[in-house]
């Protein structure tokens, strides 16, 4: 399900994150639609993780010419699921014979980056971002979590039913990898705007349900579900951390409790509101 341009994870300007500890830990990597919303929320989640927490969270970022296809999505994840593994993106078509890059070259590099000299790694880093690729983001993936970890990585999708844009054959399709693939497929119907719903106590009536399956355009900017969000939560797509911490991380062990009453299988939810989140969110609990 790949793209004309097979590099799309890209975080410029890029600034490693400080680790809490330098324990080893497993990483679940998250793949969102949407850039603002679901990245704040999750971000906010994995700073709220305890100290001794056995993972970490890490929400993949991307370049801003990404459009929110749902499988450019599932792109992001199979491209960081290839460099955890050990075949990282210079196993695909990275050769550029204009720049004299071939795949035994970045290779190479990146095998050796620690032996470059400063003028030599400034070189190798300007010319593959020619090819959209971002060194310091990819080799942040490569080593997130620390050396010597022997658990397991976990990498999840998180998208929207959004019937109005996205087709069914297509989720469909995105799903049945999934399950191959061994990722969480975390789909809400209609939107990922439905799991801040129940962190919110809102009722869901039969009628709002009714209404949120269409989830029609009230405005040009908002949808039955943004609209209702922006009037309970009071704030925009992006979600400051004190109001995650005050509105949003006190609720989640309910919310869970709240979403199992809704549609929740993965084939299911396709068809009926309702929200995979908890397939996320539920085993870290413990750790909040």
């Amino acid at each position: 399900m790949g793209t004309q341009n097979p590099f799309r994870l890209s975080a410029a300007p890029f600034e490693r994150p400080e680790q809490k500890t330098a324990e080893a830990k497993a990483v679940l990597f998250v793949s969102t639609e949407g850039t603002e919303t679901e990245p704040d929320y999750f971000h906010h989640l994995n700073a709220s993780l305890k100290r001794d927490a056995p993972f970490v969270i890490h929400v993949l970022r991307h370049s801003r010419d990404t459009d929110s296809d749902p499988r450019h999505v599932l792109d992001l994840l199979e491209e960081c699921r290839a460099i955890r593994s050990g075949k990282p993106f210079f196993d695909r078509k990275t050769t550029s014979k204009e720049l004299r890059l071939t795949k035994n070259r970045i290779r190479k590099v990146f095998e050796n980056w620690d032996s470059l000299s400063d003028a030599e790694r400034e070189t190798f880093r300007t010319a593959v971002a020619r090819l959209g690729i971002d060194v310091d983001y990819y080799r942040y993936l490569q080593q997130i979590g620390g050396s010597g970890n022997d658990r397991k990585d976990r990498f999840a999708i998180v998208i929207d039913r959004d019937g109005k844009c996205h087709d069914l054959k297509t989720l469909e399709e995105i799903r049945d990898i999934c399950r191959e693939r061994g990722f969480d497929f975390c789909l809400s119907n209609p939107c990922f705007d439905l799991w801040l719903l129940l962190l919110l106590e809102c009722r869901l009536t039969p009628q709002l349900k009714r209404k949120l399956l269409q989830n029609n355009r009230t405005s040009r900017n908002n949808t039955e579900s943004s609209a209702l969000l922006s009037t309970l939560a009071h704030h925009s797509k992006n979600i400051k951390k004190a109001v995650f911490e005050r509105t949003y991380l006190p609720k989640i062990r309910h919310a869970c409790k709240r979403a199992a009453g809704l549609a929740t299988e993965d084939g299911e939810i396709l068809h009926a509101v309702g929200t995979r989140v908890p397939v996320i969110v539920a085993p870290l609990l413990e750790w909040l």
